[in-house]
C-alpha cells in the first residue's frame, strides 16, 4: 500500500500535475538556518534532513541551479530545463558556511547566499536575533 501511495504522490507532484500547472516556473527553496551537533541551539533545518532532501534530488537526477544560471535563464529568456531547482539561504550566519555550504559541497551542488552586509560589519543586528537575545 505504501509503495502505491508514494507512486501516486510522485506522479502528481514531481513529474505530473506540478509540471502541467507550473510550466515555466523554477522551484526555489529558501533556507534560513541549518544546524548540526556543532551548533544545536539555533533552530532551523538539521543538516541530516537537508542531506536527505539533496539525496532525493540527486537520486532523481535533478539539477541544482546557481544564481548565475538563473540570471542567464531570465536575461536570455531561456526555457527552464526540466528537473531543475534552486536553493537560497539568507542573512550571513556562521552556520551557512560551516554547516549548510558543507552539506551542499558533499553533493557538488551550488548554494546561493544572500548576505546582510550590515550584519557582517557590525552595523546591523537583525530584529529576530535581538528578540532571541
Amino acid at each position: 500500500m505504501k509503495k502505491v501511495i508514494v507512486k501516486i504522490a510522485n506522479t502528481i507532484g514531481e513529474t505530473g500535475l506540478y509540471h502541467r500547472l507550473c510550466r515555466g516556473n523554477l522551484p526555489v527553496f529558501m533556507l534560513h538556518r541549518v544546524h548540526d551537533e556543532s551548533c544545536p541551539d539555533i533552530g532551523g533545518l538539521h543538516a541530516d534532513q537537508l542531506r536527505s532532501y539533496l539525496r532525493y534530488l540527486s537520486a532523481r537526477h535533478y539539477r541544482i541551479l546557481s544564481m548565475d544560471e538563473i540570471r542567464d535563464i531570465v536575461v536570455n529568456k531561456v526555457k527552464i530545463p526540466a528537473k531543475c531547482v534552486a536553493f537560497t539561504i539568507d542573512d550571513g550566519f556562521f552556520d551557512h558556511y560551516q554547516v549548510a555550504a558543507s552539506v551542499f559541497d558533499e553533493f557538488h551542488y551550488p548554494l546561493n547566499l544572500f548576505v546582510i552586509t550590515g550584519f557582517l560589519d557590525g552595523q546591523l543586528w537583525p530584529w529576530d536575533d535581538q528578540v532571541a537575545w
